[in-house]
């Protein structure tokens, strides 16, 4: 006996169609993740810029101050190593050599 091959109606969901849907449905996801992702850089921004206004910064606080920095220049012109400096000041070579620039 042959087998017959069941017929498809206009009615049933073929693979392509749902294929088709889900990736309709990641695209429509991903524009509203990247909309709120812009929505959060202005709010962002505005916060940021508000807090500038106002005279407020934000970040880690540098570890050398004027002071510091000047007594570094001074020992530095006496001959001292950049290293030597760096300990007894209580921070990095790395640190140090950034803030005195490039002639260090």
């Amino acid at each position: 006996m042959a087998t017959k091959k069941p017929s498809t109606s206009p009615h049933q969901s073929l693979p392509t169609q749902r294929a088709s849907r889900s990736v309709v449905a990641v695209l429509v996801a991903g524009a509203m993740a990247e909309f709120a992702r812009s929505l959060i850089k202005e709010r962002t921004r505005a916060g940021l810029d508000a807090a500038k206004a106002q005279g407020r910064t934000g970040g880690r606080p540098s570890v050398v101050d004027e002071d510091v920095l000047t007594v570094a220049r001074a020992r530095k012109a006496k001959g001292e190593s950049v290293s030597a400096i760096a300990k007894v000041l209580g921070i990095s070579r790395a640190t140090l050599y950034r803030h005195l620039g490039e002639g260090a």
